[in-house]
Order: structure tokens, then sequence, then C-alpha cells
């Protein structure tokens, strides 16, 4: 179909104004949404984008048009100006099961989950049998924690269209959010005989092999992180990736931090190896760690994310390190500490924190809100509070920087827990805070993994199915000797952990002064 005519436009434009029949805005109408589609095939977007707006224009009641408006506003992240106009399709036609999809997925992405949930829901409600409305819906529905519902979503796209490799590695999450890890791993690989490279069912198959112990089969398949989207950002940097089978005698290497602190925290531990290799090390990092590991051994220079880089002949991100080093359970670099607090730090918080009468423990019930797995890892305060009811002789302290409003007002209630968090600038006075605990009792977090690479003992809260570096049926860790795991028993169920971490610190406080 050949796009009209500029001037085939403007007569029909000159007739609508002067009044001539609806007809002649209906054919104005029609002609502008064709002009759309081809300029949008074209890949003419914006243009495409002024065409369906002159469509509705003329005709509002074209949805359609406000379909494909919405779509294009979408795509340009004019999110609000798209749900608008899946809205007003969807007040033409209630039923057009594509405006509900679109919707949903334009609402997801502005923070909207329930909202975006109804959505789904009535996609498929209209369409039965829309496969894409079905994979949406479980996404979400797995996204929420409710598995169940999740899992038969996923049925559903599978009954539609059996070759959908996505479902397939979606079901694969599912099983793994159960432990199910046989389950996981046949589900993974289904996906890859329908699509061998598709990046996120490698993904899965390499933490089902981590969290299952088997590391050498993990790491190697993590390297797929990298064709995600929403992963991490592959880094163009002017000089090759070590990864171990190359000398390092007499060359310089950047390692650089590529996801969350706890990451990093961890995999520094390489640092010394790579330095035994007789490399000089230039380590990137987040900001807030740059005071912290500023004295790290090993290292020759450091730098925050950002900042400029000295010329470097192999570069490697801290996460590739163990497949560059065969890490398996048995070579894990786990000699602690590994990490210190800045000796001026510690005598500042030494000095606040004052003089130890009894033993000190530091709280964190909760990590940052944006993580995508927040909602399995975090405790609400008032559920965790009573891990620190008060106990004779004991301190508590919350390790925690940034609390959520219900979280501060329970904290608030709790007088014996000692708050310092406007004093914390960054690791290295947590480090430093840190240093004066005799115990951290914490959820899955940075502080965590920064207690553990210090020496300090942790008492690690678990869910159900774990981060793959938590392994399973085990309560101590190979890559922290100072750990112990407390885990959930059932998906959910922190109040069984919360009352056996309690009832063994009430056991050990009675036993000694000092834990």
């Amino acid at each position: 179909m050949s796009a009209p005519s500029p001037a085939e436009v403007a007569s029909l434009n000159r007739r609508a104004e002067e009044g001539s029949p609806a007809t002649v805005r209906r054919e104005l109408a029609r002609l502008h949404f064709e002009r759309g589609n081809l300029l949008r095939e074209q890949g003419r977007l914006d243009d495409a984008a002024v065409a369906f707006g002159e469509a509705v224009a003329c005709r509002p009641d074209l949805a359609e048009a406000w379909l494909n408006l919405g779509h294009l506003r979408e795509l340009r992240g004019r999110y609000a100006e798209a749900i608008a106009a899946y809205r007003s399709a969807l007040g033409v036609d209630p039923a057009l099961p594509e405006a509900h999809l679109n919707l949903g997925n334009a609402l997801l992405k502005t923070g909207e989950p329930v909202a975006a949930l109804t959505a789904y829901r009535a996609a498929v409600a209209a369409r039965p049998d829309y496969a894409e409305a079905h994979l949406n819906l479980g996404n979400i529905l797995q996204l929420q924690g409710h598995l169940d519902a999740a899992f038969e979503a996923y049925q559903r796209v599978l009954a539609i269209r059996p070759a959908c490799a996505e479902a397939h590695v979606n079901l694969g999450k599912i099983h793994r959010a159960r432990n199910q890890l046989d389950a996981a791993l046949a589900a993974c690989r289904r996906a890859l005989a329908l699509d061998p490279g598709l990046p996120q069912a490698q993904l899965n198959e390499a933490l089902v092999h981590l969290v299952s112990g088997d590391l050498r089969a993990g790491w190697p398949k993590c390297e797929a992180r990298w064709r995600i989207a929403g992963g991490p950002m592959k880094r163009d940097l002017p000089a090759p990736v070590w990864r171990g089978d190359v000398s390092l005698a007499g060359k310089t290497i950047l390692l650089h931090a590529e996801q969350g602190l706890g990451d990093t925290l961890q995999f520094v531990r390489y640092v010394s190896l790579v330095a035994a290799r007789g490399a000089t090390i230039c380590l990137e990092l987040p900001p807030s760690l740059k005071s912290l590991l500023a004295g790290l051994p090993g290292v020759a220079s450091i730098r925050a994310r950002g900042e400029e880089l000295p010329r470097f002949d192999f570069h490697c991100p801290l996460m590739s390190l163990p497949l560059a080093f065969a890490t398996d359970l048995d070579s894990i670099p786990a000699a602690v500490p590994y990490l210190r607090a800045p000796a001026e730090r510690e005598a500042h918080w030494r000095k606040i924190v004052g003089p130890a009468s009894g033993p000190r423990i530091g709280l964190v019930w909760a990590g940052n809100p944006g993580h995508p797995n927040d909602r399995n890892r975090s405790v609400p305060f008032a559920q965790f509070r009573p891990v620190c009811s008060p106990l004779a002789g004991v301190r508590f302290f919350s390790l925690k920087i940034e609390a959520s409003r219900d979280d501060i007002a329970a904290l608030a209630a709790a007088p014996e827990v000692a708050d310092h968090a406007g004093e914390v600038r960054d690791f290295a006075d947590t480090a430093a805070l840190v240093a004066q605990m005799d115990l951290v009792i914490s959820v899955d977090t940075s502080v965590a993994h920064l207690a553990g690479a210090m020496g300090k003992p942790v008492w690690l809260l678990v869910p159900f199915s774990p981060d793959w570096r938590w392994l399973l049926e085990r309560d101590d860790s190979p890559w922290y000797p100072s750990m112990r795991l407390f885990r959930q028993t059932a998906i959910g169920d922190w109040d069984s952990v919360v009352r056996l971490i309690r009832s063994e610190l009430e056991r050990r406080c009675g036993l000694a002064s000092r834990i």
C-alpha cells in the first residue's frame, strides 16, 4: 500500500474544515492511520506518531490508532502518555486484548504492578488463547511471589505455544524457587533446546549448578549475564578480558566491580590471588567502597567508578574471577579477615559506642528495596523485633543505613536498639561500627558480606530459596568461615527463623558474657 499523497491529505483536511460530511473525517482518519502504519514500517517512528495522532483527532473512536499511538509513546519512554492512549483505546473497545496487554506493560514500567496485573488478567479474559498475555501474567505473578498461579500461567502458554522457550525458562525459575533443582535444570535445557543461545536460560542453568555446589559447571554459564536485558552492562574497555590463561607477570590489570556492593565485598578476596600472579592491580569500585578498600593488600591504585583510569593491559570483572581461577568448593579463597576498617575510623566509632559492658550485637533486617530479590530476603522490623527484645547485659545496634517509613516508626518504638545511621558516611564507617560488635545478625545484604569478610561472627537469615552462594541444606558457608546460616523451612516463613535465632541468642548469652 502506498502512502496517501500530501495533496490528497490536504484536500481532505480542507473539506473537513469546510464542514463536509462525517464521511470525510472518517476517510481522513483512515488515510492518517494507513500513513502511520507505513511510516512505522519504515522506522520513522516520530512521524508515525504524528500520523496516528492526526487519525485520532479526526476519529476519537478509532481504537487501533490509539493503540498504535500508545505503543510508539511507550517506545519513546513516554509512559504516562502511552497509558492514556491505551485507556482511550479501551474506552472505545473494552475487549481489545492488545490494549490491555500494552497497558499492563506500561503500568509495570511506571511501578504499578497491581494495576498491571489487573490489565494482564483483562487481556487473557478478552482472548483466552493470547500466549503473550499469559506469559506476562505469569511473570508478574512470579515477581509478587504467587508461584502456583504463575506456574499455571506458564503451563497455559505452553498449551498454546509449545515452543515458547521463555515459558520454559520461567518454569525453571519457579522450580528453583521451590528448590526443585532437577526439574529446574530440565526446564532450562528444554528452553535451550528450543533456543540454544537464550542467555536467561543459560544463566538460570548456571544458578542451579552454583546453588547445588557444582561451581565449575556454573561459572562459565554465568558469563551469559552480559547478554541479558537489564543485567550488568558489558564494559567497552581498551584491553582484553583476562581469563586466567595468560601470564600477568609485569602486566597491569584493571579489576572492576559490576553488580551489587555485597558481590564486590565478596569477590575482592581474589585480589591477592591476582597479585600473586605478578600483576599490578588497579581496582575500580563504587564510590561508597573506596575509603574502605583503599588499603587492600595487593592493590597498586584504586578508582571510584567514573574516575579516570590508568593504562592497563588486561581487565576482569570481579565476578568473573572465580571462573578465571577455576574455583570449586574446595578451592574457595576463604581466609578471613581480608577486610579491615581504617584505624582512624575504628577509633572514632569506639568512642561513640563506648566501653563494652556485655555482648554488642549489630542488626540488619532489610536490604535495599530496589533489589530484585528484596521481597524474598528482607524482614519487616516489626516481624524481626523479637530477635532484639531486651536481653540482660546485651546491647543492640542497628547497622542499617536507610529504613522504610514503617520500619522507622517501629524502630523508634524499640529504644533497646541504638541507631547511628545519621553518622555513617560510607562503608568505612559501617566497617568501623561492625568492628565494635561481638555478633552481627543480618539478612542477605552487603553488611553480612562485610562482617563475614572482617571475620566477625555472623548469623545470616536465609530464605527458603537462597541466593546461590549460600547453597542448600547446610548451616555454614564455605565463603565465610565465621558465618552461621539460619534457613527458612518453608517459603516466606520468617517467624520460625526469628524464634530460632532468639532462642539461640538467649542460650548463648546465658553461657557467656561474650558471643
